[in-house]
């Protein structure tokens, strides 16, 4: 129906256009008006949008959420024709930039900040949310006083899950810059649950203080992050008093793949393999282990 109207507008068809008009306004549709109107914004019926508009469907807080959905899916027609009307608020435009960013679609972003009077607090806000690397330089670019909104969002790349729609290359590749403009504080811990790819590439590009790299070992033998442990091991030189308490810990929490990591880093004595033996809580750890001390010591 809507493709319908959409094409009766173009070719000019205005009673055609009418009568569909007067079908999906009818008062007895199963689905809300308003649930159409936001729902052609993101199939990008900018000609229908333009038209509901005329017939005076301009309530600001419709077209607020129709803004939403066009630049969730990179509806720039439909964005230009909102925007143009002059009746969504600049803090309401603020709202839709922030969905933008964190969304990675960057013509929208662009768009939106070369087109309205956004506040610096929310360009900052958008920055700290931003998904793709292309929007997290260009915003940068645009704030006034970016250290503290820089740590922000290193620390959001780096969360545990909470932007679903970033990949993981996408978010080391943010991090790497964020990395490089210098603004990110020694201290900033990294995250216990980060990523093997992660820890990596961060250790790799970024003045890791040895206090954590040893937080960062501690953390990942904690939450039971092999992987992490194994980089860790490989890109940092740990005291073996550190990575024999690690391996007791592991023991005792049969940790296994931990364990076989630790094990392998050292030639450990017969004394530290036998505490570890006499706290391990499965076999697969015990069984490592042994393995390990007949390996050294037989």
């Amino acid at each position: 129906m809507f493709e319908g109207l959409e094409k009766a507008l173009i070719y000019g068809m205005g009673q055609v256009a009418d009568c569909i008009y007067g079908v999906i306004t009818k008062q007895d549709n199963e689905t809300p008006f308003e649930d159409f109107f936001v729902n052609l914004a993101g199939d990008g019926y900018a000609n229908t949008i333009e038209f509901l508009y005329r017939r005076g469907h301009k309530e600001t807080k419709l077209l607020g959420y129709a803004l939403d959905n066009a630049v969730c899916a990179d509806q720039m027609e439909v964005l230009r024709m909102i925007l143009s009307t002059g009746r969504v608020t600049q803090d309401r435009i603020g709202e839709t930039l922030l969905i933008a960013a964190r969304h990675g679609n960057f013509s929208p972003v662009e768009f939106l900040v070369q087109n309205s009077r956004i506040s610096d607090r929310q360009t900052k806000k958008a920055f700290e949310n931003a998904s793709k690397l292309a929007i997290s330089k260009y915003l940068l670019d645009k704030l006034d006083d970016p250290a503290g909104s820089v740590e922000t969002a290193f620390r959001n790349a780096a969360g545990s899950g909470h932007y679903t729609l970033m990949g993981t290359s996408e978010r080391v590749a943010i991090l790497k810059f964020l990395l490089s403009t210098r603004l990110v504080p020694r201290t900033v811990s990294l995250e216990k649950y980060l990523g093997a790819d992660f820890v990596l590439a961060l250790s790799k590009v970024a003045d890791i203080s040895p206090e954590i790299a040893l937080e960062a070992f501690q953390k990942a033998v904690c939450v039971g992050r092999a992987e992490v442990v194994e980089v860790l091991l490989s890109t940092y030189s740990y005291p073996l008093s550190v990575k024999e308490e690690a391996l007791e810990s592991a023991a005792r929490t049969g940790r296994h793949g931990i364990v076989e990591e630790i094990c392998a880093s050292a030639n450990w004595s017969l004394n530290v393999l036998d505490k570890a033996i006499s706290v391990a809580t499965n076999n697969d750890v015990l069984a490592v282990l042994r393995a390990k001390k007949i390996a050294n010591f037989n």
